[in-house]
């Protein structure tokens, strides 16, 4: 599970915004609030579509595996959480799996088939990959099969056995939907310190010193690409390229 906070504005600039919105009854938090739902809907839009400029896999199939909430609070400013949560996607929702059902060879083989010896057509091996600019691997000993429920999937057997004597499979997963989607690996803030205590200390122990501190600007950065800016005192809130405090700032002749 993966969370964003984006605070658009602190509590100084949206007491300003309400005396320049007070003859508009809830004027000030409508306006701050519809900046930060265009916000959001831009974020989980375009999650899908920085997933995919990197995996082999449709929006459809993300959504499938992506649970997002959302939560808006006032308290200390306009301020939004955006948690995605997920399981792991499926290996057969990427593309490039095949066979795209179950398949079985033309040859016949010994099997296992409910605890017995019998002769079976056995399923083709399966291929997949999740990166795009990869050709998708062999798994020579999993096959594609479809279950009672309907699911279809790439499985393998575990070597396991289920009470019926036969073997038991395991499904063969891709990665999970915070794991794959845009997440930073560089992020820049700019704080000011609000609490600070040493803690205690001893000779030739660590330090056990803890602080508070207020953010006033949080960036975050994927191989030198901006995903997200969110800077509180010029009251910028720019989203995969789109400033969403644009109107706002405009508004009030920033």
């Amino acid at each position: 599970m993966s969370t964003i906070q984006v605070q658009v504005m602190d509590q100084g600039r949206l007491d300003k915004m309400q005396a320049l919105l007070a003859g508009i009854p809830g004027g000030a938090e409508r306006a701050a609030k519809s900046a930060m739902q265009r916000a959001v809907s831009h974020l989980r839009t375009n999650s899908a579509k920085a997933i995919q400029e990197k995996y082999d896999i449709s929006a459809a199939n993300i959504r499938a595996n992506e649970n997002v909430f959302i939560r808006y609070t006032y308290q200390d400013g306009v301020q939004a959480f955006v948690t995605f949560a997920g399981g792991k996607i499926p290996l057969f929702r990427y593309g490039g799996a095949s066979p795209g059902g179950p398949a079985y060879s033309d040859e016949r083989a010994t099997m296992m088939i409910h605890g017995q010896w019998r002769m079976g057509r056995p399923g083709l091996p399966a291929h997949g990959h999740q990166l795009k600019g990869t050709a998708p691997a062999l798994f020579e000993h999993a096959f594609v099969a479809r279950m009672a429920s309907g699911h279809t999937g790439i499985f393998a057997r575990d070597g396991g056995g289920t009470r019926t004597g036969g073997d038991s499979i395991s499904e063969i997963m891709g990665g999970t939907v915070p794991g794959v989607g845009i997440w930073a690996n560089k992020y820049v803030m700019i704080v000011r310190p609000k609490s600070f205590d040493p803690g205690n200390r001893a000779p030739m122990g660590a330090a056990d010193a803890s602080g508070e501190y207020v953010v006033y600007y949080f960036a975050g950065y994927r191989d030198g690409k901006l995903l997200w800016e969110v800077d509180k005192r010029n009251m910028k809130c720019v989203i995969m390229g789109k400033d969403y405090m644009a109107d706002i700032r405009k508004a009030l002749g920033k």
